[in-house]
């Protein structure tokens, strides 16, 4: 199983930091101690290397931006062969399943009719850290002659949404994740569900 890591800015001195230069970008495969991005403070330049071997999934800063302490920059798919226990003790990593009841499922862009080439993230129908149920409907893809319906595999809870209304993606594509508990989740999901709807109607 995958590991899905976010890249956070690590403590580099000074209460702000600018991104002068994007060394990687979104699909780009990298070695642990590749550097990832410069970054300029009042008083010197510096460059953040990865910690990790991975493929970067996203990247959540372009030049020009302004980075504090802790801040996600970037989001990484680390095979589970290549994932370093070590690096639960990185504070600059923020790993989103850290339990070992939990599963990673990725949502993806369906395969696209024949004649298209690509599709566009139509609408969002959930958002991050919202509970979902098993075949709930998620997102909408739109070609240029149909919109297909992506539904969550199981139940669980939106953990990433890597891919925004108008984002142009292709067949596979990954657009979001979703983190299912493999242990009592049906219970915890019907709690949360419960107390979704108490919280609406009051």
């Amino acid at each position: 199983m995958n590991k899905y890591i976010e890249l956070l800015v690590p403590d580099v001195g000074g209460d702000s930091l600018e991104v002068t230069d994007l060394i990687v970008s979104k699909g780009d495969s990298v070695k642990e101690g590749q550097l990832l991005v410069t970054v300029e403070t009042d008083k010197a330049s510096m460059e953040i290397p990865s910690l990790i071997e991975g493929v970067i999934l996203e990247v959540n800063i372009k030049v020009g931006d302004l980075l504090r302490e802790g801040d996600c920059f970037a989001l990484v798919c680390v095979p589970e062969h290549s994932f370093n226990s070590a690096y639960f003790s990185i504070d600059s990593l923020n790993i989103l399943n850290k339990e070992p009841n939990q599963m990673i499922i990725e949502i993806k862009v369906p395969e696209l009719p024949e004649a298209a080439s690509d599709a566009t993230v139509a609408r969002w129908h959930v958002t991050e850290g919202e509970v979902v149920s098993k075949d709930q409907n998620l997102v909408d893809i739109e070609t240029d002659k149909v919109v297909l319906d992506v539904t969550a595999q199981e139940g669980g809870i939106i953990t990433k949404i890597i891919h925004a209304e108008g984002d142009t993606v292709v067949s596979q594509q990954i657009v979001g994740i979703l983190v299912h508990k493999s242990e009592c989740n049906a219970g915890v999901e019907a709690l949360l569900k419960r107390f979704e709807s108490v919280v609406k109607t009051t």
